[in-house]
């Protein structure tokens, strides 16, 4: 049971790291205007930068608890 636990909170922090590495990609590609703002014209979304350091910050967050993760996945399996 704890093996099984402690591989589904790893493939968990693998999937939320993933997700959040994309967007800040993603975000930190866009063309932002002098009042750091862009605006999706075919959305009508307007997306701010400061976005793009949270999302950094939370990728590599989630990258650290990952690599812990899977470290201690590691130790529970016999080798």
């Amino acid at each position: 049971m704890k093996k099984a636990l402690s591989l589904a909170l790893t493939l968990a922090l693998a999937a939320c790291a993933s997700l959040l590495a994309w967007l800040w990609r993603a975000r930190a590609a866009l063309t932002y205007n002098e009042a750091g703002r862009y605006y999706d014209g075919a959305d009508g979304v307007v997306y701010d930068d400061g976005a793009v350091l949270i999302y950094g910050l939370l990728a590599l967050l989630f990258g650290l608890l990952l690599l812990a993760s899977v470290l201690m996945t590691a130790r529970l399996w016999p080798r």
